[in-house]
């Protein structure tokens, strides 16, 4: 199974990576199409002109290799971290492909070309960029900065040149005008695709980015997350007694606590195997429920053993938060986790949030409850609650430190699963310090 989401990966990365590779070969097709549009001027205007074709087109595909390897090895964003800054690498790299591109085509084709068909080529090259720079995202700075520079090579190409004739003087006025003319048109357009931009810059609050990826292609909301049938280990994590820490940063200190919780969930996420650690289902104040194996798949051999793991990277967190919180008090954390049946849905009406139900969730909350019933009043430390169908499906040697209450001998029942017989639980700090605590 692992191998065949790494083989699924690795097509994904190489998919990614030949559309990279293909992308700046657009431009090489553009000259093939500028080569035939200016035969078919030289055609109509019956002039007598022969000029090299394949070297020109040539040349447009030579410069595409540099860029090609580039975008290939990712060596424009290996060096840089935030994805900010990798999406502003890559799109002024692409600009400047675009500018060189139409600015050779451009000087070329003026140089090759009699001043009575030139302008054409001219002409085609300036539409070219205008669109591809909006294709790539171009804000219109970029617009005016990139044209700028590629009139600038183009106007003194025509003076060193001694071609500045009056017909490439009002080519060039005419491309001007088309610039100017295009202003309102390109600052409308800057605006609705910058509302655009801040609407899925939003929407990253509350999808996750496979989601948002999704919605871009087209894609229906519904069909971003799985709502078939299937199974997962929840886990139940409760600070204890939340409401009567006196202190007032009671609240920043659970957010800390949830926030990186959060984010260990979050560990080795994939949005093309829909996978990670774990999956939020929900906070409820002063605790949160998490779902390991569902709707995203657990990177490891038994979700037993990886939501165990992931329960104690919790209370790792939650121990280093409440040390650093320095509370004159204990503060202490109860969790349980059960396996169960557990779906995926969409409301038929209000807001589409996606949400999860089944018995693994009720469970989970049922037996961390159970520390009220097992241990007299409050506990002394932190405890970690298994059901026995959890505790069953680890191996030997991940069995250790649980202590096996019989509920029938001790008189006790867990709520909304009336066919268990044993629960398993296991102190999370301390444990010689709380024996009198224990269930005999």
């Amino acid at each position: 199974m692992e191998l065949d989401k790494k083989k699924k990966s690795s097509f994904h990365l190489s998919k990614r990576r030949l559309i990279n590779l293909i992308g700046p070969y657009s431009a090489g097709v553009c000259a093939c199409v500028v080569v035939l549009m200016t035969n078919l001027f030289i055609a109509l205007s019956g002039a007598d002109v022969s000029y090299d074709s394949a070297g020109y087109i040539l040349r447009h595909f030579l410069i595409c290799i540099p860029f090609s390897v580039a975008f290939l090895f990712d060596f424009p964003t290996r060096f840089v971290t935030e994805r900010k800054n990798k999406k502003m690498i890559v799109k002024h790299l692409t600009l400047s492909f675009i500018l060189l591109h139409g600015t050779l085509g451009t000087c070329t084709m003026l140089m090759m070309l009699p001043e009575d068909i030139n302008a054409g080529p001219s002409y085609f090259w300036f539409t070219y960029g205008v669109v591809m720079f909006f294709l790539v995202g171009a804000t219109f700075l970029d617009l005016l900065i990139y044209g700028a520079v590629y009139f600038v090579f183009i106007l003194h190409y025509m003076r060193i040149s001694g071609d500045f004739t009056l017909h490439e003087k009002f080519t060039f006025c005419f491309m001007l005008f088309q610039l100017v003319h295009f202003t309102p048109v390109a600052l409308l357009a800057a605006s609705r695709i910058n509302a655009i931009r801040h609407a899925f810059k939003q929407l990253e609050k509350v999808f996750y980015p496979h989601q948002i990826q999704m919605i871009r292609r087209s894609r229906e909301l519904e069909q971003t997350m799985p709502t078939q049938a299937g199974e997962a280990c929840v886990i139940c994590f409760d600070v204890i007694a939340s409401s009567q820490i006196q202190h007032v940063d009671a609240k920043k200190f659970l957010r800390r606590v949830f926030a990186r919780c959060n984010a260990i969930m979050m560990e080795g996420y994939n949005g093309i195997d829909l996978a990670a650690r774990g999956y939020r289902i929900k906070e409820m104040g002063d605790g949160f429920l998490c779902s390991v194996g569902y709707p995203f798949r657990s990177a490891g051999e038994s979700i037993a053993k990886d939501a165990l793991d992931l329960a104690l990277r919790f209370h790792e967190v939650f121990r280093e938060e409440v040390q650093a919180f320095e509370y004159n008090r204990p503060i202490l954390c109860g969790i349980g986790i059960a396996h169960d049946g557990i779906s995926g849905f969409y409301p038929d009406s209000g807001a589409k949030e996606y949400d999860l139900y089944g018995p693994s969730i009720v469970l989970a909350t049922r037996y961390e409850a159970m520390r009220k019933s097992l241990f007299k009043g409050s506990p002394d430390s932190s405890v970690l609650i298994l059901q026995e169908r959890v505790w069953s499906s680890l191996k030997s040697d991940e069995r250790p430190g649980f202590v096996e209450v019989n509920l029938e001998q001790n008189g006790l029942v867990v709520r909304d699963d009336p066919q268990a017989t044993r629960v398993f639980y296991r102190w999370l700090e301390n444990a010689f310090l709380f024996q009198s605590s224990r269930p005999k």
